[in-house]
C-alpha cells in the first residue's frame, strides 16, 4: 500500500483556490448588476422628474437625456451603451404622464476573457410621471 500522507493539504489547497476564484467571480458579477439597478433607476426617477417640469416635449427629450446621462455617469455607466426610451401623453398636456425606460446590459465575465462573445444580463428600469397639472407655462 502506498504512503499517501500529505495529498489531502495539496487537494484542500486546489478546492480552496477553485472556490476563493468563484467566490470571487460571483461577487464581481452581482456587484456590477446592483450598480446597474440603482443607476438605472435613479435615472429614470429624475429624468422623468425634470421631463414632467418641462414646457414642451422637446425640452424634455433635452431634459431626459441630460439628466439620465449624468446620473449614468454618476454610476459609473456609460450612457452611450444604454437604450432610453420615453413616450408622453400626446399634446403634453397638464396632468398627462410622461414614461421613461432604461436598459443596460451587464457583462457576466471580464470582455478581456470572451471577447464579443461575453454573455450579458440585461438589467432594466422604468418610471412613470406626471405632467403637473397646475404649474404655468
Amino acid at each position: 500500500m502506498r504512503d499517501e500522507r500529505g495529498h489531502a493539504v495539496v487537494e484542500v489547497c486546489v478546492v480552496g483556490v477553485l472556490i476563493v476564484a468563484v467566490l470571487v467571480w460571483l461577487l464581481g458579477t452581482l456587484s456590477g448588476l446592483h450598480r446597474a439597478a440603482l443607476g438605472l433607476s435613479d435615472a429614470v426617477r429624475e429624468a422623468g422628474a425634470d421631463a414632467a417640469r418641462a414646457e414642451d416635449r422637446s425640452s424634455a427629450a433635452a431634459a431626459i437625456d441630460r439628466v439620465a446621462g449624468a446620473v449614468l455617469l454618476d454610476a459609473g455607466i456609460d450612457p452611450r451603451a444604454v437604450d432610453l426610451r420615453w413616450s408622453a401623453s400626446p399634446g403634453w398636456p397638464r396632468g398627462g404622464r410622461v414614461d421613461v425606460a432604461l436598459s443596460y446590459d451587464v457583462d457576466v465575465f471580464p470582455p478581456a476573457l470572451l471577447g464579443d462573445l461575453t454573455p450579458t444580463i440585461s438589467v432594466t428600469a422604468a418610471h412613470s410621471e406626471i405632467i403637473d397639472r397646475y404649474r404655468s407655462r
